[in-house]
């Protein structure tokens, strides 16, 4: 029996872990189409104080399947970390390298073409980050070095968990690691959390590259005597003074030393001279705060920046709780019929399912037949059924409110003369499937025929006593949201005969089986 979780990961407001928790205990379950049969832990969530999000926490962290799925994401964690601790180590030796070529590459040093070849590159990519947060505001940045890394490293994990490594590791709906990296490597690679945690990473690399490329250049300026020259062929003093006038603005207020307007003007070298170490030290001052003041100060402080919106982002966090996952298990933890009576009791009025209705002759079937699946999905070949001489009104497969309301326009928008609806047996037929049963009814007015598919796997599943009171209790529910009772049937898409019901359903509609 599951054990109650730790006031401290289930009372918590910001509980991340425990939101992506649930949400790949969504995924699981979408994928074997029936929640977890775990009463226990249902019995902890409706136990719970606080909202329908927090009993979805509660019973997640309570199931078998939480332990492999907080294992895959502390996994996930451990990789990531060792993919950036790598990639922030190439890094610095990256910025090294720059300067150790800047600096030991031509003698004398031509200043601006190292000031260049240290800091061109990294302000042309922070320009291109901030341009790239303006231009996709509220997005993550998916080809910024922080995407790169957080891509390596959700491939690794996908690998270590049993997945192909191919993608997203599709395929692998029944591996509970596989899923927990997926779900937690979309939240951490989208939206805002993505944004900042990506930003925070790529900032950490420039951080690592402009860090050893300081150390390196301190320790060339240590050891060697290297002398600072600027050339040219067009240009003139007149137009260096004041272009590293403006450069050394930043750090001679950071304190490092910069050259005097005859330091530079003394620094030009025409080739026919041995350049002069005079002023060297102001030289050295000015490329080492450059440096600093453009290139390490910048990344440190957005780093910060990013790493502070992360969190922000991270606390912000919430489950959608429109998703139909969620939706089938919102009567079983927050349930509206209490021991003091009913909350919110089907009293008739706008949300009352339609009475019951009397079976309409075939011949009346001779127009199109509107078809949908709710909460379910089906093959296109399969669905709507293969029936010789009916003409459909295909409305595809409805998941969510967004679908439920287009099909609900559509119906009442267009002419047909049936609605024919298929769910799931798998799914519970619970009052959130009667609403937008007796929802679709209303807007058709037309007779509804409900096909019950999905019965195969049910019985595999379950017992027969329990399939049998499960067909019973979508039989009920068809009554009561206008379904003659000769008029909710069994009928399989996927299945290769289509099941039993195939030819009743044809010879309902009219028509023949295909």
């Amino acid at each position: 029996m599951p054990s109650a979780p730790p006031a401290s990961s289930a009372t918590d407001p910001a509980d991340f872990d425990g939101r992506l928790l649930a949400m790949a205990v969504r995924v699981l379950e979408g994928g074997r189409a029936a929640p977890f049969d775990e009463p226990a832990a249902e019995d902890l969530a409706r136990r719970a104080d606080g909202d329908f999000e927090h009993r979805l926490v509660v019973r997640a962290r309570a199931l078998p399947v939480a332990a492999p799925l907080g294992r895959a994401l502390a996994r996930l964690r451990r990789i990531l970390g060792l993919v950036a601790g790598g990639a922030a180590v190439v890094a610095a030796a990256g910025g090294a390298a720059t300067a150790q070529a800047a600096l030991t590459g031509s003698v004398p040093v031509n200043f601006p073409v190292a000031l260049l070849g240290l800091l061109g590159v990294h302000l042309i990519a922070l320009v291109l980050w901030l341009v790239l947060m303006v231009v996709m505001r509220g997005a993550a940045v998916p080809t910024s070095l922080g995407g790169m890394v957080a891509a390596v490293a959700r491939r690794l994990a996908v690998r270590g968990s049993g997945g192909d490594g191919a993608g997203d590791g599709g395929g692998q709906e029944g591996n509970p690691e596989a899923v927990m990296v997926r779900t937690a490597g979309a939240v951490l690679a989208r939206g805002a959390i993505g944004r900042w945690t990506l930003g925070a990473i790529s900032h950490g690399l420039w951080l690592a590259f402009m860090a050893g490329a300081l150390a390196a250049a301190l320790l060339v300026l240590s050891t060697r005597q290297v002398s600072f020259t600027w050339e040219t062929t067009i240009l003139s003093a007149d137009t260096y003074v004041p272009a590293t006038r403006a450069i050394a603005v930043l750090p001679r207020l950071a304190g490092f030393p910069v050259p005097t307007d005859e330091q530079v003007r003394a620094g030009r070298w025409t080739g026919q001279a041995p350049p002069s170490t005079a002023g060297a030290e102001a030289w050295s001052g000015l490329l080492v705060g450059a440096v600093v003041v453009y290139g390490a100060v910048p990344r440190l402080v957005l780093l910060l920046l990013c790493w502070g919106l992360r969190a922000l982002a991270v606390a912000r966090f919430r489950l959608d709780l429109a998703l139909p996952g969620f939706l089938r298990l919102r009567e079983r933890l927050l349930p509206s019929v209490r021991r003091e009576g009913v909350v919110d009791p089907d009293t008739g009025g706008a949300e009352a399912a339609p009475p019951a209705i009397e079976a309409v002759p075939v011949a009346r079937v001779d127009g199109p037949v509107a078809a949908l699946a709710l909460e379910t999905a089906f093959d296109p070949g399969h669905w709507p059924p293969p029936v010789a001489g009916v003409a459909w009104l295909d409305l595809g497969g409805l998941d969510g409110r967004d679908d439920l309301a287009r099909a609900r326009a559509r119906l009442q928008g267009e002419g047909h003369c049936l609605l024919l609806a298929a769910v799931s047996l798998l799914s519970t037929p619970d009052r959130g499937m009667a609403a937008a049963l007796a929802a679709l009814h209303r807007a058709s007015g037309a007779p509804l025929v409900l096909v019950l598919a999905d019965g195969a796997r049910l019985r595999a599943r379950l017992d027969a006593a329990t399939a049998d009171q499960r067909l019973e209790d979508w039989r009920a529910l068809a009554v009561r949201v206008g379904v003659a009772p000769e008029w909710a049937l069994e009928y399989d898409p996927a299945a290769a005969d289509g099941g039993a019901g195939r030819a009743r359903l044809a010879r309902l509609l009219g028509g023949e089986a295909a």
